[in-house]
């Protein structure tokens, strides 16, 4: 165990056994240590020497999908103790053969945190590096690297607006009133002013959603009691329940579409494993650096912006072209 800036963290170093029954061994006292450190940040990394994934292994393509009883050991273990892969920049496999003839690589190496670590260090970055005479790579872990550029935060649109009664009102009222300019900045000028409109709405209605749910289950709790003591109507208590019902059905879409998950079902939305995977989503979409088609990191302002642009203009700019025409016509 060890502190950063006052803030306590575990590191566990690993080197997992070639063989599968002696490998339970090191899953049983990763338990271990969860159940007496997995409540700090916890960061494990090292040689796991079995992949997760079947695509994490050269031979994919000719095997397709499988998941052995060593893959599915590991699957659980990670599963059981909410454990997820670091986000990293460098490549998918750690280790190869270095055979000529009969070639095979796969992702044997690999740093895991658990949500503890997300939210107590959001700017930790792992790079993997070339395995130089080993057959392994190397991988380099920060506990704190900023990004080189601070970036506003970016807009949202979530889904649970349109719930709102007043919601196509507002829009329309927003998107209605005049502006000046050409077309395209006439669009720019109505996306701009829609966007205060919706924050506004978030703002006033669902701000905070989880908070607003738990105020309302102990509103309607303590009107229950109040029905049963007669002291208030039934009608107060249901129509507490409706605005309970439209709160968390508000929630229950937010979590959703924030962890990108289809399977939330009704007891899963508060529990661990979901916040966890909103927290690894989240890190795993922070950019900390942009490469060029060499693989190079570019560390100035300068050359991302160049980069950019020849990625939009090699990727995007005849659909771009496109898109500006429809709009265009549209307006």
């Amino acid at each position: 165990m060890g502190y950063y800036n006052g803030t306590p963290f575990v590191i566990s170093a690993i080197y997992g056994f070639n063989d599968g029954t002696q490998r339970r061994l090191l899953w049983q006292h990763l338990r271990d240590l969860d159940s007496n450190y997995g409540s700090f940040p916890w960061i494990l990394g090292g040689d796991f020497d079995i992949f997760l994934q079947s695509f994490e292994s050269s031979d994919h393509e000719f095997l397709g999908t499988y998941s052995s009883t060593d893959m599915k050991d590991f699957q659980e273990t990670l599963n059981d103790l909410l454990l997820h892969d670091h986000p990293f920049f460098g490549p998918t496999y750690t280790w190869s053969n270095k055979q000529k003839d009969t070639f095979l690589a796969r992702k044997l190496d690999r740093v895991l945190i658990n949500s503890a670590w997300i939210n107590s260090f959001q700017n930790s970055f792992v790079e993997f590096m070339a395995p130089g005479p080993s057959d392994h790579c190397m991988v380099l872990t920060w506990i704190n690297k900023e990004s080189p550029i601070n970036r506003p935060k970016p807009f949202k649109f979530f889904n649970f607006w349109n719930t709102h009664p007043n919601f196509l009102y507002e829009v329309h009222q927003s998107w209605q009133q005049p502006v000046q300019g050409n077309s395209m900045k006439a669009l720019f000028l109505k996306l701009k002013r829609l966007k205060t409109c919706l924050r506004n709405i978030n703002k006033q209605y669902f701000n905070n959603i989880s908070d607003r749910v738990k105020q309302k289950k102990d509103e309607l709790e303590h009107f229950q009691l109040l029905t049963l003591k007669g002291n208030s109507s039934i009608d107060t208590e249901l129509k507490i329940q409706t605005e309970l019902s439209t709160l968390e059905a508000v929630e229950n879409m937010f979590l959703k579409q924030k962890s990108k998950v289809q399977w939330l079902k009704e007891g899963d939305k508060c529990s661990k494993n979901v916040h966890s995977i909103i927290a690894s989503k989240n890190k795993r979409e922070t950019i900390r650096v942009l490469t060029n088609d060499q693989r190079s990191i570019l560390e100035n302002f300068d050359d991302m912006a160049f980069e950019i642009i020849v990625f939009l203009k090699k990727n995007n700019w005849v659909l771009l072209t496109k898109m500006l025409k429809t709009l265009t016509q549209i307006l």
